[in-house]
Formats: C-alpha cells, structure tokens, sequence
C-alpha cells in the first residue's frame, strides 16, 4: 500500500526492477560512483556497438530502429544509469537475436532468458514483448512452426516476476 500519498493511498504499484536495484545497490557498495560510471558507460558502449551492428542489418532492422526512439525511453539514456538505460540496451539485443536467428532458429531460445532478465530489471520489457510478433512474422514462412515456441516461451517468460501477470496491470494504469 501507498502510505505516503495523499491523492493515492490505496494505490499499489506492480514495478518488478529488483535486479536493476541489487545491481545499482551493490555496485555502489564495492565500487562507488566511479565503478556505477564505468558500468553506465559499458552499458551505453554496447548500445552503440548493437546499434552499429544493426543498422548495417537489413532493412526490417533498419525500419524497426525507430521504433527504439518512439517506444523506448531512448533519450533518457543522457541522464545516467537508470533502469531506462537497460530496456535500450535489451531491446536492442532482442533485435539482434531476431537478425541473427534468420541463420539459425535456436538462437530465438536466448530470448526466454533475455525476458525473464528484463521483466525484473524495468518495465519498458513491454517494448520488447510488442517486438516479438514482427520478429516471428520476419521469418520466413516454411520455418514459422519451428519458432512459435521460443515467442511463446519469451512471452511467458514475462509472468516469471514477483508480481505476475500483475505487471501488464502497472502497464495498463501508465
């Protein structure tokens, strides 16, 4: 409950980023500003280099980047390390994931632990389940039953939280 609200004290909040915050709260333990500084810029360092990878990809990956701006907080990155931070780097990886198992389909099963990570890290993981159906509709047509079940997997992967399906609610309220 929200006992420090006045406008919504019987409010809950349904916001799984216990990762981020262990991360965060450990890292500043051991290593202080500095070492969350250096971790901030590897994170943004790796952004740039998926980002790189993929706009040289094809073009659904070329038309799909935007998506990163509209639905990614991709601007706040500008502002440290911030859960926010994390979705741009995981959305960008789950488009990596969706360009390189055009090759070979079973790289689509890293994308069951990618979710289960992200949904415990920021609730922007939503950007990367709305990803999930152009990525299956990308693969071409004779292959479709062989990657259903990774999307599925990747899609329930999102329930693994301490909330559950209660997740999509703190979406919905938003």
């Amino acid at each position: 409950d929200n006992h420090f609200s006045y406008f919504l004290p019987d409010y809950k909040a349904y916001y799984p980023s216990f990762v981020y915050d262990a991360v965060l709260a450990i890292g500043y333990d051991h290593f202080g500003l500095t070492g969350l500084s250096l971790l901030n810029s590897l994170v943004l360092l790796f952004c740039v280099i998926l980002l790189y990878r993929l706009v040289k990809g094809p073009l659904w990956l070329k038309v799909a980047l935007p998506l990163l701006v509209l639905l990614t907080p991709g601007p706040s990155i500008a502002l440290g390390l911030r859960p926010q931070v994390l979705t741009f780097l995981l959305f960008l990886l789950t488009l990596k994931i969706g360009e390189i198992s055009l090759k070979n389909y079973k790289y689509l099963y890293l994308l069951p632990l990618l979710f289960s990570f992200w949904v415990n890290t920021h609730i922007g993981f939503i950007t990367g389940t709305l990803l999930l159906p152009s990525l299956f509709l990308n693969h071409p047509l004779r292959k479709k039953w062989l990657v259903i079940l990774p999307f599925f997997m990747a899609f329930l992967a999102t329930f693994l939280n301490p909330f559950g399906p209660k997740v999509y609610l703190e979406i919905y309220r938003h």
